[in-house]
């Protein structure tokens, strides 16, 4: 006997595949008939107002937009009105002339009567510290001012404010105004000579006058925090920093113990061991601190970009703190910065004066070849390079950074290289250079940040 089939559900199952696949598609063309509907009347004039069809000409025109020449525009036309028309029109005249000559004069007579002064206590932060600046601005005039404000120098750099406002000025008065000032961008401040400005009381014309500033302010780059000592094998410990903590070779005895397999004949004491009838060999003082090379490429080589310039900020970044990391670690750091080269070592001076040279660097880099040397290392034996991937530094192939002892930091990375990298660039590719360079710090001899 054939089994029973249920041909009715079937038919049922079938017609309402069927129905959904209509319904998919005639979905799918109301989608692509509403993806081709014309546009309003309203969108196309809105499309025409919003829309610049000249811009190599907006150089020359775009002084029109200036207030002062609608303003003297409209003296114009008043003129010709009334010249041909009707003389009334001479009072529209007189009236835009009075305001116009008011929205000049008046902020020309208020800078006259101003002197400023900025007053930086603190000389060094860095970057997102807050830093207190002091003003002491001096009104000669007999009348209260207003609309005062202090523009460039601190704020060129800044994206949060162009300028800081300030309150009304009493007459005859000496007073001191007082900000806190957060660095965004490293580099020397004021950036450039600051200035006073007011544009009171039409706000059509603004009149400035420059700030003196007594001394400055440097902003350190940014910093992460590496932990230990790079791996190698050519590594050199100072000969003249010992420490009795720590068991060597070398220094003053600071005790004996029971000899072991590997230990040299010359460290036997024969005396303590003819008393104790077995070996005994001496244990001296162990090297204190080490010495590394740091090789820093911090020029352009290209077109200046913003990526250019973010990758010129991490390599100074990356450099501060390699040589923050060895200085806790008590080492000595020979460095190569362009064409200047720092030691430094247990003086915290030299330290400051080294995060001074990283601060003054200009943004975008210092043009020119570059003299930085990779094998010369007259007091260290161990280099690391810290450079973008335009720099000639890594002009060599990738097998010869491989078998070098030097340790290489390669920022950037150009879209024509190819994937195939040491783990330690797989591990950056994805992250901040922060987390990058944290990952990979005492790992590869090549690797990518950034």
């Amino acid at each position: 006997m054939l089994p029973c089939t249920d041909f009715s559900s079937g038919m049922r199952s079938a017609m309402s595949a069927c129905a959904a696949n209509q319904n998919h598609t005639d979905q799918n063309h109301a989608e692509q008939n509403s993806s081709f509907e014309k546009p309003t009347f309203s969108q196309r004039l809105q499309t025409i107002l919003t829309s610049d069809f000249c811009p190599q000409f907006n150089k020359y025109i775009y002084w029109m937009k200036h207030p002062l020449a609608l303003g003297a525009f409209g003296m114009i036309s008043s003129l010709l009105l009334a010249l041909f028309m009707n003389q009334t029109v001479f009072l529209a005249l007189l009236g835009i002339a009075a305001v116009l000559l008011i929205a000049v004069v008046w902020p020309w007579i208020t800078v006259r009567g101003l002197r400023g002064e900025l007053i930086l206590e603190t000389r060094r932060a860095r970057i997102g510290q807050s830093v207190t600046i002091q003003l002491k601005l001096t009104n000669k005039w007999p009348w209260p001012l207003w609309g005062l404000m202090v523009s460039k120098g601190f704020f060129a750099l800044s994206r949060s404010s162009s300028g800081l406002s300030l309150s009304r000025m009493p007459a005859w008065t000496t007073a001191v105004f007082t900000w806190n000032f957060t660095p965004e961008h490293r580099g020397v401040y004021p950036v450039e000579l600051p200035q006073l400005e007011t544009s009171f009381p039409l706000g059509l014309f603004t009149c400035r006058i420059p700030v003196e500033c007594r001394g400055e302010l440097i902003v350190w780059t940014e910093t992460v925090r590496l932990e230990g000592l790079p791996d190698s094998h050519s590594l050199h410990f100072q000969m003249q920093n010992l420490t009795d903590r720590k068991a060597g070779d070398f220094g003053d005895l600071i005790g004996t113990r029971a000899f072991r397999e590997g230990d040299s004949l010359r460290r036997i004491h024969w005396g303590q061991s003819a008393r104790m009838q077995s070996l005994i060999v001496c244990e001296r003082q162990a090297p204190a601190s080490a010495s590394a090379g740091l090789i820093v490429d911090a020029r352009s080589y290209g077109d200046r970009t913003p990526e250019s310039d973010r990758q010129l900020e991490q390599v100074l970044s990356i450099s501060a703190s390699i040589v923050e990391s060895l200085l806790r670690q008590n080492a000595f750091v020979s460095c190569e910065l362009n064409d200047s080269s720092w030691q430094i070592g247990g003086n915290y001076r030299d330290y400051e004066r080294f995060m001074d040279a990283l601060a003054r660097i200009p943004v975008g880099g210092e043009n020119g070849p570059s003299t930085a040397r990779t094998s010369a290392r007259s007091r260290c034996e161990t280099a690391i390079v810290v450079a973008t991937w335009e720099s000639p530094l890594f002009a060599g192939s990738l097998e010869q950074h491989k078998t070098h002892s030097t340790t290489w930091i390669k920022v950037g990375r150009p879209k024509s290289e190819s994937m195939e990298h040491p783990p330690c660039s797989r591990a950056g590719a994805a992250a901040r250079w922060q987390d990058a360079l944290q990952a990979n710090w005492r790992k590869g001899k090549l690797c990518h940040v950034g």
